[in-house]
Order: structure tokens, then sequence, then C-alpha cells
């Protein structure tokens, strides 16, 4: 099990930085008033990142590997600690790959749990030894039905 982050949610990072995108750190850009340039802002930023993780996914799905291509093998979650505005609902997350791991693939589901469930069914599926995934506060159990 790989993680990979981008950044923290108290990211000091200016998109300016990378040629066209919005100034300012993303944390204080996060907790500006919700109009309309704000929500441009990071809607710019979440573009940038969703592009990277695309080529990402797209240079493994060209891998030949056995029983398909890498990415078939490699299964990626996609998602941001926060939502907008740094509010604990409605983060939005991938399940990407893995379809010789289990994963179906081609469907939307909506929970009304933490990420940390999300993260034990990938687990679970994988077999892992583990219990709990994350703060336990948050945890009510695996995510059901994320692999069908």
């Amino acid at each position: 099990m790989v993680s990979l982050a981008f950044g923290t949610g108290n990211s000091a990072v200016s998109f300016a930085d990378f040629g066209g995108g919005p100034s300012g750190g993303v944390h204080n850009i996060a907790h500006q008033s919700k109009n309309a340039t704000t929500v441009d802002a990071l809607s710019t930023i979440t573009e940038w990142y969703a592009a990277r993780v695309t080529e990402f996914v797209q240079s493994l799905a060209a891998i030949p590997e056995a029983g398909g291509t890498m990415l078939d093998n490699t299964l990626i979650l996609f998602f941001s600690e926060t939502g907008q505005y740094h509010e604990h609902n409605d983060i939005p997350l991938a399940v990407i790959g893995g379809k010789n791991l289990g994963n179906v693939g081609n469907r939307v589901l909506r929970y009304s749990r933490q990420v940390n469930d999300v993260g034990m069914a990938i687990a679970k599926q994988l077999q892992l030894p583990v219990t709990t995934f994350g703060d336990a506060r948050w945890y009510k159990g695996p995510a059901p039905e994320l692999f069908a």
C-alpha cells in the first residue's frame, strides 16, 4: 500500500507559481467568503490536481501487465481530506482502477460516512490485517457495497 499526498489541508501552495492559477495559499483561499471568485479559484486548483491524477492513471493503463494493465492491478483512492471551504461534508472521492483487485467501477455511491470507512473497506478487500482506519472517533466500519 502506498500513499501520495500533494499537500495538506493547511497548504500554502500558490498556484500562481504553476502558471495562471490563483495566487495565495490554498488554505487561505478555502477560508475566504463563498463567492464566485473563491469558487473559481478552488475549481481551478481541483482541476489541476485532477489532471495530474488523470495523467498518472493513463500512464498505468498504458503498461501491459499480467491480467491486463498495471491499472487493473493498482487501486487508487483519490480524495481531499476536506470538502470545499474546509467542510467535512460531501467529500468527493474516486476509487480508480483495481479491476483485478475487485473494484467493479462505473458506479456512483453516496455515503453519509467518513473517508476512514472507505479506507477500511479497501483495506478489508486487500486483506490487510487492520481493524480500524484513521481516527476512531470518525470510524463506523467498512463502507458497504464499495466492492460488490
